[in-house]
């Protein structure tokens, strides 16, 4: 039957077994953490991976160098291996990026204006043109990336999932 074929195929290969369970732990923790937390960073999740696996660091693990070389991580973070690499990355913690939020007129006004209709409020409406106000998650993370010296959001390794959280 199929399942004593797939049972033979565990047994006689219990390495790849084992890597296949890690994949999947390791998959299931980056998708519970981008669908549960508003923001989230890849150096996080390497560094709670690594902890929960009892490794010191993600590459311990020869799942791949950095966590970002995972589908799953690819596609929640939206970056692609192919202009992903260690010489553009700079290593993130989602704690910066909360103090981000909360130091900075961008990330202020992202908070407190999200979803705001402009005109509804006349005070805003003057220092429009002073301040650059962010109105969506891209900008929140590419404002992010610029305030630590990187040209492009997907370089800081961070998913936002909601916002609404935060206020």
């Amino acid at each position: 039957t199929t399942s004593q074929q797939q049972q033979s195929f565990y047994d006689a290969s219990p390495t790849l077994h084992r890597h296949m369970q890690l994949q999947c732990r390791v998959a299931a923790r980056i998708v519970s953490s981008c669908l549960s937390r508003p923001i989230v960073t890849i150096l996080d999740l390497e560094e709670e991976i690594a902890k929960s696996e009892r490794v010191t660091k993600f590459s311990d693990l020869k799942l791949g160098e950095h966590l970002w070389n995972l589908p799953d991580c690819q596609r929640y973070f939206q970056i692609s291996p192919l202009r992903f690499s260690e010489s553009n990355y700079r290593a993130t913690r989602s704690v910066e990026v909360f103090r981000f939020l909360m130091k900075s007129t961008e990330g202020l006004s992202l908070l407190w204006c999200d979803g705001c209709d402009e005109n509804e409020n006349d005070q805003e409406e003057e220092e429009e043109d002073d301040e650059f106000f962010l109105s969506d998650v891209f900008d929140l993370v590419d404002g992010f990336a610029r305030s630590v010296g990187m040209r492009k959001g997907f370089q800081c390794g961070i998913h936002v999932q909601n916002l609404q959280q935060l206020r």
